[in-house]
């Protein structure tokens, strides 16, 4: 996993972990729909249309809706992880005890290896701040 990396929810964990006892599924759980969206959004500004079809995929698996516009489906795929994490109560990070103070220094060191695209801190912490 270190050499392959898992993109920036696993980027995220890792440092959150070390801040904070809570559940490393939980940390992934409660950042994967701000994660998707963010991705998304960046690809769709960025053009970049090859992870674009791979998020729209999924969307249209998820779905059960093949045919649909892969914008569609990039939407729809947000709405269902969403859903999940309504579903299953997933807890905000501020619940384990992460707090704005402790943001900077998971910023600092959250690795996006792998992530489908490159994210700037900025957009990170934006990220976290909506899982708060």
């Amino acid at each position: 996993l270190a050499n392959a990396g898992l993109g920036v929810v696993h980027g995220l964990a890792s440092p959150i972990g070390a801040l904070c006892n809570i559940p490393h599924g939980v940390v992934c759980g409660t950042l994967l729909g701000e994660v998707i969206k963010t991705n998304i959004e960046q690809l769709k500004l960025e053009n970049k249309t090859q992870p674009l079809e791979k998020y729209a995929k999924v969307g249209k698996i998820l779905l059960s809706k093949h045919h649909i516009p892969n914008n569609a489906a990039c939407d729809g795929l947000i709405e269902v992880v969403y859903s999940w994490i309504e579903l299953m109560k997933i807890k905000k990070l501020s619940h384990y005890g992460l707090t704005i103070k402790d943001l900077e220094i998971v910023v600092k060191n959250t690795g996006l290896k792998n992530n489908p695209i490159v994210l700037n801190s900025d957009q990170i912490h934006d990220i976290l701040v909506k899982r708060l």
